[in-house]
């Protein structure tokens, strides 16, 4: 589990727990940086999961 999700509310942890089981989300090492920006290529895969998922 990433260990900087501290301040994230429990929905939030959960979701982001979900989406690394699932290999959606990686992160960097044990770090989740959710305050940081996204980039076109982490932006397009959520999009294009998201789209696949809704299907």
């Amino acid at each position: 589990m990433f260990t900087d999700l501290g301040n994230l509310d429990e929905e939030t942890r959960s979701a982001v727990q979900w989406a690394s089981d699932y290999v959606i989300v990686m992160g960097y090492d044990e770090l989740f940086k959710p305050w940081a920006t996204a980039t076109r290529a982490q932006s397009s895969k959520v999009l294009s999961i998201n789209n696949y998922l809704i299907r």
